[in-house]
């Protein structure tokens, strides 16, 4: 059936200024990142800093400083905000109902919200200038290669929806900025990459030979393919945590994107002439045979029923691990992870 609603309404019309954990969070490993590359010197062994960041995240909070920088009437905004362009599809009504997002909020807190999000990204920038300035300042930028990426995007009120969970664009891709030694500088790749290559990124940068089990990994060296000509590929990506009433799978190439989901119609869009996803493609007599070239292409990476069923079974055996069902929802659910040393705050979920 279906799950206990999560409340995030309130996540929404509480964007602004203020400060949060994430806020001091991020200032702190800029800190301690600094303060280990002034202990580094160009003579070192290869090294590696892996270095995280939790913004831009919510709460969507920024400080004053960064949030004057963003006034509201002048922000952008985000594909299909408003109800009457909503897309029209069972999972994405779905992941509405499922955070409380069925009712859309007027177009004054979205742009608060967009605003609050774009101060920190700003906040976020100025804590990796802080970083890269040291990187300078030790010395070592000659011999340092540099990647930067993200995990997630954030819809940020596109097709109702508020933070990742989709396989839409605004949060399914990611930020990718490569440079140093070897990297030709001010050149846009087009060929499409994941963050799948940056394992084997790692390896080329610091002069590690794959083992062979790694060899068999999916993934390119980043360094490698930034000097290649631009070429056609295809990447995957597969979700199946909260907010999802089944799985959902996606492969993208240069021109078009194709999302699986389980028991569920697909969705296929051009991105290059429709790169804010408003057009789905999956009905169209015409577009039929890149659909089913896209079809077969899943099976040969996976069979997408066999894994959503073993997600499921996962799922269901996490649920007994705790407690059963009952004990589960009882507990409740955070909105945001806690940093080290901050205890989560439980919110209760109803059932719809």
């Amino acid at each position: 059936g279906d799950a206990p609603v999560r409340h995030k309404r309130a996540g929404i019309l509480e964007a602004g200024s203020g400060d949060s954990t994430y806020l001091r969070y991020d200032a702190s490993n800029a800190d301690r990142a600094c303060r280990w590359l002034g202990e580094r010197t160009a003579e070192d062994r290869p090294w590696v800093l892996f270095l995280s960041f939790a913004c831009p995240h919510p709460p969507y909070i920024a400080s004053d400083r960064w949030l004057q920088q963003y006034p509201e009437s002048g922000v952008p905004m985000p594909p299909q905000w408003r109800e009457n362009d909503w897309p029209d599809h069972p999972e994405i009504d779905y992941f509405r109902r499922f955070f409380d997002y069925a009712e859309p909020f007027e177009e004054s807190v979205v742009r608060r919200l967009i605003a609050a999000y774009l101060g920190v990204c700003s906040y976020l920038d100025e804590q990796i200038g802080r970083v890269l300035a040291a990187v300078d300042a030790g010395g070592l930028s000659g011999s340092t290669r540099i990647l930067y990426t993200s995990d997630h995007g954030e819809s940020m009120g596109a097709r109702g929806l508020f933070g990742k969970f989709t396989l839409y664009e605004e949060s399914v891709a990611v930020p990718m900025i490569l440079s140093g030694p070897g990297v030709p500088a001010g050149k846009v790749v087009d060929t499409p990459v994941s963050l799948v290559d940056c394992y084997p990124t790692v390896l080329d940068a610091v002069g590690l030979e794959a083992s062979d089990e790694e060899f068999k990994y999916p993934g390119r060296s980043l360094l490698q393919l930034a000097r290649e000509t631009d070429q056609d590929r295809t990447v995957f990506s597969e979700y199946h945590a909260v907010g999802s009433r089944t799985a959902s799978f996606m492969l993208r190439n240069r021109r078009h994107k194709y999302i699986h989901y389980s028991g569920g119609p697909p969705q296929l869009f051009d991105l290059i002439d429709d790169p804010r996803e408003e057009r789905d493609l999956a009905a169209d007599a015409g577009a039929a045979v890149v659909r089913r070239e896209f079809e077969s292409e899943l099976k040969r990476i996976l069979d997408p029923e066999s894994v959503n069923g073993r997600a499921k079974a996962d799922q269901r055996a996490k649920i007994e691990a705790f407690g059963g069902l009952e004990a589960v929802v009882a507990r409740g659910a955070f909105d945001n992870s806690p940093v080290p040393g901050e205890a989560p705050k439980f919110k209760r979920a109803t059932k719809p």
